[in-house]
């Protein structure tokens, strides 16, 4: 398999894309749902810029491809769309291959106090982020259950 080869990425994209088009019954059912819909398709329309702006050699199946998406989409689904569009610009100035969920992590959860005053991340503004308040709340230490001395005696 040609692993430079842009259709599985593209057919994964269209199938997310398709898959996350309003249907009449999910567009009767409330503005929630469709607000949600909209966020990922702006997701997804994101992801395929990317796709055009940076170089990326380790494309696999159609499969991976999906699951690669929702990776993404699991770590960076809580910005909105001006959010997305803030972080590619700043994606565009650091990057020149295709950009890890790290270093988007890195530019969305920059520390205020950090000096990088050019990053529009910095000053947490609301507009940036679909739910501000999880935005704010300090990120999750992985594998840490519960407090020290919870163990057996």
């Amino acid at each position: 398999m040609d692993h430079t080869d842009p259709k599985p990425f593209a057919a994964a994209i269209n199938a997310a894309l398709t898959a996350a088009a309003p249907s009449q019954k999910s567009s009767t059912k409330g503005s929630a749902s469709s607000a949600e819909g909209e966020r990922k398709r702006h997701f997804l329309q994101v992801f395929r810029r990317w796709e055009a702006l940076f170089k990326r050699s380790d494309r696999g199946d159609e499969m991976s491809e999906r699951w690669f998406v929702a990776e993404y989409f699991k770590s960076l689904g809580h910005l909105s769309p001006a959010g997305l569009d803030v972080l590619t610009e700043q994606l565009k100035a650091r990057c020149t291959f295709f950009p890890s969920i790290k270093e988007c992590l890195e530019i969305v959860h920059v520390p205020q106090l950090s000096g990088q005053w050019g990053n529009p991340f910095v000053n947490r503004s609301p507009a940036l982020y679909v739910d501000y308040q999880a935005a704010l709340a300090p990120p999750r230490t992985a594998g840490v259950i519960g407090q020290y001395g919870d163990g057996p005696a």
